[in-house]
């Protein structure tokens, strides 16, 4: 059975996430009525961290990129958060403010739902409650795989490995050996990968070199994934969700 469920009548993914698959036809007439529609321009923030938090967020159209930053300011992009996903629920409980940063990659749509009416959908139908539980869970198993890699893995291991997630999550433009659909900069595929920028230039180009990629500006293309795998050890956690 298709774990995605199309709330709108309209549906650009065939369906939004998963923890609301299991709502029947009234749970998503109550849950279609508290929807609202905003559009982001490419590079708008959509919320930042430490201002009120007012709700969550279905992605209908675009990507966003997930972020926060230390005390001296250094970016981290957590994660892509790609259409049909959820976005903002880190900061339904226990927090008035946001806890990380959301920002539109390209230009975005967006179904807001008020933090009230998605708490009142949680109490109205556990199956969500529980399921957003478990996409938490999954995300946190994530993170502290990743927090390992940045501890312990290579620069060249952390590059290999988002290269690889990005084509396996979001795919390439035209199949094998044509650019990955999702275009990053330098600095977001650093933030991305725990890297400085100056960094990333260098794995990159000397990826380039070895004929493992073709890289131009934003438009990467990955040529030999095999020998990609063979640098890298892959994170034992898949989330569900269409992140990265």
């Amino acid at each position: 059975m298709n774990k995605w469920l199309t709330i709108c009548e309209q549906c650009e993914n065939g369906g939004c996430s998963w923890v609301f698959s299991e709502l029947k036809a009234d749970a998503v007439a109550t849950l279609r009525q508290a929807l609202k529609e905003i559009h982001y321009e490419k590079g708008e923030m959509i919320y930042r961290e430490g201002v009120p938090s007012h709700g969550a967020y279905i992605v209908c159209a675009g990507r966003v990129k997930v972020f926060e930053r230390s005390a001296k300011g250094k970016k981290l992009i957590l994660k892509l958060v790609a259409p049909g996903e959820l976005l903002g629920e880190e900061s339904l409980f226990g927090s008035d403010v946001c806890l990380v940063s959301a920002q539109a990659l390209e230009p975005t749509k967006v179904k807001f739902i008020s933090r009230a009416d998605f708490l009142a959908l949680m109490q109205r139908y556990p199956s969500v409650t529980v399921k957003l539980l478990e996409k938490l869970a999954q995300e946190m198993k994530a993170f502290r795989c990743k927090l390992l890699e940045v501890v312990y893995g290579s620069g060249k291991q952390k590059m290999v490995r988002l290269l690889l997630a990005l084509e396996e999550k979001y795919g390439s433009e035209d199949g094998l050996g044509s650019p990955l659909r999702t275009r990053l900069s330098r600095s977001d595929l650093a933030e991305m990968a725990g890297l400085s920028t100056e960094t990333t230039i260098r794995l990159l180009s000397e990826l380039e070199s070895h004929g493992l990629i073709r890289s131009q500006a934003s438009r990467i293309a990955l040529l030999d994934r095999e020998a990609l795998r063979q640098l890298s050890e892959p994170i034992p956690v898949a989330l569900r969700e269409n992140l990265v």
